[in-house]
């Protein structure tokens, strides 16, 4: 899955003018990372997906050998987070607030 981020902003370019350089600030989006255990033993290869509430896209990834994972971009407040793994039931967290 792509994610992209985007921004806009209004330059004036004058007649002659070979080069103009025009600042695209990105704010950075929140980090969210931690491990997912069973039973205190780590679930490798569990899928980890976070999104906004009306915000297209989201990130996801999968857990490591450890069952750690890190998801990045995030936005601050409520996001949806879902974990999934095989031979385990999908458990939906809605209301995780991310500051």
């Amino acid at each position: 899955m792509l994610s992209a981020r985007s921004v806009e902003r209004s330059a004036t370019i004058e007649r002659g003018t070979t080069e103009v350089f025009v600042e695209l600030p990105f704010e950075r989006g929140l980090r969210l990372a931690g491990q997912v255990l069973d039973s205190g033993a780590p679930v490798a290869g569990a899928r980890l997906a976070a999104s906004s509430p009306g915000e297209p896209g989201g990130q996801s990834t999968t857990t490591d050998n450890q069952g750690r994972f890190v998801l990045e971009g995030l936005s601050p407040g409520l996001n949806q987070v879902a974990i999934g793994a095989a031979d385990f039931s999908e458990m939906e967290l809605r209301s995780i607030e991310l500051q």
